[in-house]
């Protein structure tokens, strides 16, 4: 009775340790720097923070020296021109659009503000985050992408269809990990 009791404990122990070994290697490929600055952007904007974390780690893999080909900068990758537009409305003084603190503060600022434009609907602010409110504001017009002219039934652009997709499957991963 003692060796069933010590087979099933072992068992459990194995169980238990690939898991953890599981978890710490899915936090290597998922890390969360910057969640302190993170936190504090998202509580004052009331956005969600593993959404926050999902998108930095879509835009740059929380580089923040990147830059894209179409000169989005840091780490939540910014352009000039919404950087200016977030600065304006946010007292930002900061002109280092490079330094996490700076560059979180504007684009969760940006998210928030994209949320709120949409009606706290995250699928179409996450579509204006990667193509443009204009895009996203044309195609909630046209009755073959919405139907009530609020919710996207359909993105016509395969990039932001792949970038929406991956940051919702990303803020999964990091709501369970962490």
């Amino acid at each position: 009775m003692n060796k069933k009791y010590l087979r099933l404990f072992s068992a459990i122990i194995c169980i238990v340790f690939i898991i953890c070994i599981s978890f710490s290697a899915l936090r290597r490929l998922f890390p969360a720097p910057y969640q302190d600055t993170v936190d504090k952007y998202c509580e004052k904007y009331g956005v969600d923070k593993w959404l926050v974390t999902a998108l930095i780690k879509a835009e740059s893999n929380f580089n923040e020296g990147a830059i894209s080909h179409a000169g989005a900068k840091g780490i939540m990758q910014v352009t000039d021109e919404t950087f200016s537009f977030c600065r304006e409305n946010t007292g930002i003084k900061n002109r280092d659009i490079f330094s996490p603190d700076v560059n979180i503060h504007a684009g969760v600022w940006y998210l928030s503000y994209l949320i709120k434009k949409y009606d706290g609907n995250t699928q179409n602010a996450l579509a204006a985050y990667n193509a443009g409110m204009g895009n996203v504001d044309k195609w909630l017009k046209d009755t073959r992408y919405s139907s009530d002219g609020k919710t996207l039934k359909k993105i016509p652009f395969s990039e932001t269809v792949r970038y929406t997709e991956k940051i919702n499957r990303y803020k999964i991963i990091y709501s369970i990990l962490y």
